[in-house]
């Protein structure tokens, strides 16, 4: 029943990906993109720093702004604007089971 979700590279990533919601992620520079980010999905901003083929020693993800987190989200807010029918339908979507016949 969220409007947008700001999220790590977790397992509230892929929640939110599986039910539909526009999300700004965040993700560590050392793994690969193609491994877990939502690629090519239009409800998701995916901010990460540049490709690094190791992990560095106390590797903290320091290397996104505030700043741009914060304009990620501006913009998903503005592409899709907080609705109770939107949500409505993402629940929805989320609840569709088969056919089972």
């Amino acid at each position: 029943m969220s409007d947008v979700m700001v999220t790590l590279d977790t397992g509230t990533m892929h929640v939110g990906r599986a039910a539909m919601a526009p999300m700004v992620v965040l993700g560590p520079s050392w793994q690969k993109p193609l491994e877990w980010l939502p690629l090519e999905i239009p409800n998701a901003r995916i901010l990460r720093g540049q490709d690094r083929d190791t992990i560095p020693e106390n590797y903290q993800l320091d290397e996104i702004s505030a700043e741009s987190a914060i304009a990620a989200l501006d913009d998903l807010l503005h592409t899709y604007p907080p609705s109770a029918e939107a949500r409505e339908r993402r629940v929805e979507q989320s609840l569709v089971t088969p056919n089972a016949g």
